[in-house]
């Protein structure tokens, strides 16, 4: 069960790190992964695409391409 918590906890920390809000980048979500118990070699890839993804959202959403209310 151990390492399911570190697989489904590392695609939640993808997820929170991907939305481009304010407390939730790669520091905070750095922090999760410490705090949860997040080994570094599933964390860190999480966080670097976690970070990718939210730089496409806001560069799509700086563009245009993606248009919120």
């Amino acid at each position: 069960t151990e390492e399911k918590f570190e697989k489904y906890g590392a695609l939640f920390l993808l997820f929170f790190v991907a939305i481009p809000l304010p407390v939730t980048g790669a520091w905070t979500g750095s922090a999760a992964a410490f705090i949860f118990g997040i080994r570094f070699w599933y964390a860190f890839p999480t966080i670097v695409g976690g970070i990718m993804i939210a730089g496409v959202i806001v560069t799509l959403t700086s563009l245009g391409i993606i248009n919120f209310i």
